[in-house]
């Protein structure tokens, strides 16, 4: 998707075309190609922290013991 909005510029039966032709929404589409004409190639690049935050660290030794315990109480059903 990303690659493919620097081929063309950004007007409203672009943004269509690539909509159906990705099948994605007109936002994503339309979010791509203004990351591409504020930014460049630059624009497209994943930033860093995107994502839901972890339930669970996995630096914490308190949390991997709690997980150590349930799965050997309880090895088929791992909701708590």
């Amino acid at each position: 998707m990303r690659i493919l909005s620097q081929q063309i510029p950004s007007d409203h039966s672009t943004i269509r075309l690539h909509t159906l032709l990705l099948e994605v929404s007109r936002q994503t589409t339309h979010t791509c190609f203004k990351l591409y004409v504020d930014s460049g190639i630059a624009g497209l690049r994943r930033n860093k922290g995107g994502g839901r935050p972890p339930i669970i660290k996995i630096t914490n030794p308190t949390e991997i013991k709690r997980i150590k315990e349930i799965v050997a109480d309880h090895p088929q059903q791992l909701k708590c």
